[in-house]
């Protein structure tokens, strides 16, 4: 009984019937592959147009983007280069007009900068205004159609290594 249960089971098929792979059944002999055709049907495109034409359409969609990237912060850069040179390492990004246009909202002048201290620290709120006040100043002497904005709002963030970045957004009117 207990050599019974110890037996090594019989192979459901003889050793006779098995097929017996190699490698080569893997791959098909080269006699076995269609030659290329040297004629190409209508409509069929080869694949170094393919190949050219991605990089063209490439190349169109990077210079569009840039382009419009020129137009719309072109207003702004004699702005946002004051910013720099007045404010080492802070990254100005400098944006204006109105947003959602059909409900009537208020024109707004708004400036993104990066700051080295955390804009929501009570010990550095006297630091965070001055900065405002600098922001506002440069704002009046650096954009001609400033008198244009019913809003000025300057968002301050501070990157953290590992975590996200602190952000403090700041709102005045000017009207």
């Amino acid at each position: 009984m207990v050599a019974e249960a110890c037996a090594v089971p019989k192979p459901a098929f003889p050793a006779s019937s098995r097929i017996q792979m190699t490698d080569d059944d893997f791959m098909p002999a080269p006699t076995e592959m269609p030659a290329p055709s040297g004629t190409a049907t209508p409509g069929d495109i080869s694949g170094r147009w393919v190949v050219i034409g991605l990089f063209l359409f490439g190349i169109v969609a990077v210079g569009t983007i840039w382009f419009y990237w020129k137009l719309h912060t072109a207003p702004f850069l004699p702005l946002q280069q004051a910013i720099a040179d007045t404010f080492d390492d802070s990254r100005p990004l400098v944006e204006g007009g109105q947003r959602k246009m059909n409900q009537n909202t208020p024109p707004t002048l708004r400036i993104v900068m990066k700051i080295e201290f955390n804009p929501f620290a009570e010990a550095e709120a006297q630091q965070v205004e001055s900065i405002i006040d600098r922001l506002h100043d440069l704002a009046r002497e650096h954009q001609p159609d400033f008198d244009t904005y019913d809003v000025f709002e300057v968002h301050l963030w501070q990157p953290v290594p590992e975590k996200e970045f602190v952000q403090r957004k700041f709102e005045r009117s000017l009207r």
